[in-house]
């Protein structure tokens, strides 16, 4: 399957949503991917305590005083192309890309440190790693 096509999402929505329940780790993770083919791409994922619930690709970034459906906080990301890559098949862990400043965040800080600390277990590290192994680009 092709990065950031919307089958990538699904799948990466169907990985997500078979995590082990993160009590706190809720909220739109919406993500901004600059430099792609074509534009800029929009993805987000919806999480519930540390499961993803919805998710979907393309429209309009929402900006942080947006109302996000289901009332979670917005997390909202922008990365290049490259770095979107790299965390994406396990080569760069998101927390040390916004660390780096590689990767500009808005919106809810609290939902972020909860989303982040999700992103650095070994249940997420695996999800990625399989879906990094069927992705194409």
């Amino acid at each position: 399957m092709e990065f950031l096509s919307e089958e990538w999402v699904a799948a990466w929505q169907a990985a997500c949503a078979a995590l082990p329940e993160r009590p706190g780790a809720s909220g739109r993770l919406q993500v901004v991917v600059t430099g792609a083919a074509g534009g800029d791409v929009v993805w987000w994922l919806d999480f519930a305590d540390g499961r993803a619930v919805g998710g979907g690709r393309g429209g309009r970034a929402l900006d942080p005083d947006d109302a996000v459906p289901g009332g979670l906080p917005l997390v909202a990301l922008t990365e290049p192309l490259a770095v979107a890559k790299a965390v994406a098949s396990g080569e760069l862990e998101l927390s040390a890309a916004f660390m780096q400043g590689r990767a500009k965040t808005a919106g809810d800080q609290r939902a972020l440190l909860r989303l982040l600390a999700m992103t650095a277990t070994p249940a997420y590290r695996t999800a990625a790693r399989a879906l990094a192994d069927r992705t194409a680009g």
